[in-house]
């Protein structure tokens, strides 16, 4: 057996590892991309060298069986981003640095957050950071780490309320806040608690219609739902990360709770 054979035997086995993540077996694009196959023509231009070293030096490290499950879906989940973006007709940058290792370090450290994120909804938007990086035109690979940081260390449902903030829907939620209420249930305090943690990251202000300044928050009881609105980090956050793949199944709860 040669080399190359090995090599893509490893990449081949780590691949399939991701099925428990992705819930089904390897995918096309993947599979043609990284082993070889007409499905690989789908992925290329500037990001496909890099995924694909990437993903073959990550796959002779010594990992746990949970880390290759991580990152086999993480590959495979930016992967399917890009083509998915790609099939929009959306044109890949141009601008991305092939010739330096930042987009390379970019990747690694992508990969390493989905190895170590212990919720794997989480995996599939850190994943996002990278394919979408490769079409929004602008952005730097500095702005991506500092989206990368950001997004490790927030939960999921905290993602997920980005998301449900960003939702035409949040006009129809509380436009009061919580001040001189009682009788919360431990789920709305636990969601309220996450919105002024987004807050004082600097992801969220509660900027009322018409108003110049942002009210201030001191706590949770001062959360407004209706009037919390993305800052430009905020905003950065959810369009790298495609919040676009959250469940409806996963707003929704947060939607309900939010009106009352």
């Amino acid at each position: 057996m040669t080399t190359e054979d090995n090599q893509a035997g490893k990449t081949k086995e780590l691949l399939r590892l991701g099925a428990e993540i992705l819930g089904g077996g390897l995918t096309g694009a993947a599979a043609g991309f990284l082993i070889g196959g007409p499905a690989g023509s789908l992925v290329g231009g500037a990001v496909g060298p890099i995924v694909k070293r990437g993903f073959e030096e990550i796959a002779q490290r010594v990992l746990s069986h949970k880390e290759q499950i991580r990152i086999s879906a993480a590959t495979q989940f930016a992967i399917e981003r890009y083509e998915a973006v790609l099939a929009e007709g959306v044109p890949p940058r141009t601008d991305i640095p092939i010739a330096d290792k930042s987009a390379e370090e970019l990747l690694e450290g992508i990969l390493q957050k989905a190895r170590n994120s212990y919720q794997e909804k989480k995996v599939r938007l850190i994943a996002n950071i990278f394919a979408d990086f490769a079409f929004l035109k602008g952005v730097s690979v500095d702005e991506a780490h500092t989206v990368l940081n950001v997004v490790e260390g927030v939960t999921y449902r905290q993602l997920v309320l980005l998301a449900v903030f960003e939702d035409p829907r949040r006009r129809t939620l509380r436009a009061n806040d919580y001040r001189g209420g009682s009788g919360f249930t431990l789920n709305l305090l636990g969601i309220l608690q996450d919105a002024y943690q987004l807050f004082l990251l600097g992801l969220l202000v509660n900027h009322p219609e018409g108003k110049e300044q942002s009210n201030y928050m001191l706590g949770w009881h001062d959360v407004t739902p209706a009037t919390m609105k993305l800052t430009p980090l905020g905003k950065l956050v959810c369009a790298l990360v495609g919040i676009d793949v959250i469940p409806e199944t996963d707003k929704l709860p947060l939607i309900d709770s939010l009106r009352s």
